[in-house]
């Protein structure tokens, strides 16, 4: 009978997580080094890292990534728990926006953004990280790694215990106009954006930041 029960409840705690992950799917095993994330000359990488559990910290599927690049929103990754995600892309200045389920009813996802200036050939870090202040939902937000945080035996314990996760095929599409559009995310988009230029809480990654 224990052992029944105890299958009942993971199964339910299986159908609450599903249920409240609204970016399910969208990632597979990445490669196992960072050596193959590597940038070349003209490109810079920043890698994503992700150590929160279910509760308290980021969970699989509440969280995605985009680097707001002139073409439009590009898709960097979906960021799990125990993970990380290494991102190339070219040098110079990023904007990058997270996008989180928020358990809100009236405003059911919430958006934050992280300025990055990156050197060629350059490696960064960051961390995905939550806050939950008393009677309000979970806030996730990227916080910025400078490179004495990066080498603390604190940041070198979750860079060498992550795993790397990649977009799967269908991950681009998955956040269609229409998506965009059933859930206001530009208009979302659009006021938070103007929020956050007036406070600008946190500091941006600097071209020093990064390691060869």
């Amino acid at each position: 009978m224990k052992i029944k029960t105890n299958a009942l409840f993971l199964l339910s705690l299986g159908i609450l997580v599903a249920a409240c992950a609204p970016f399910p799917g969208l990632m597979k095993p990445g490669l196992d080094s960072i050596d193959a994330y590597k940038p070349t000359a003209g490109e810079a990488t920043i890698v994503f890292l992700c150590c929160g559990g279910l509760m308290g910290g980021p969970g699989d599927g509440k969280i995605a990534i985009f680097d707001l690049v002139p073409e439009g929103d590009k898709l960097v990754g979906v960021p799990g728990s125990g993970k990380k995600i290494g991102y190339k892309t070219t040098p110079g200045e990023h904007l990058f926006m997270i996008v989180y389920a928020f358990q809100d009813r009236v405003q059911p996802f919430n958006i934050d953004f992280m300025e990055a200036n990156f050197s060629a050939g350059k490696t960064y870090f960051s961390m995905v990280e939550s806050l939950t202040p008393p009677f309000a939902g979970t806030f996730y937000f990227i916080k910025p790694l400078k490179k004495e945080e990066v080498e603390t035996d604190k940041i070198e314990k979750i860079r060498k215990t992550t795993k790397f996760i990649e977009k799967n095929p269908k991950a681009d599409g998955y956040f269609s106009d229409q998506w965009k559009e059933e859930n206001k995310i530009q208009e979302l988009k659009t006021q938070k954006l103007a929020q956050w230029k007036i406070k600008k809480r946190r500091y941006p990654i600097l071209p020093e930041y990064g390691f060869d």
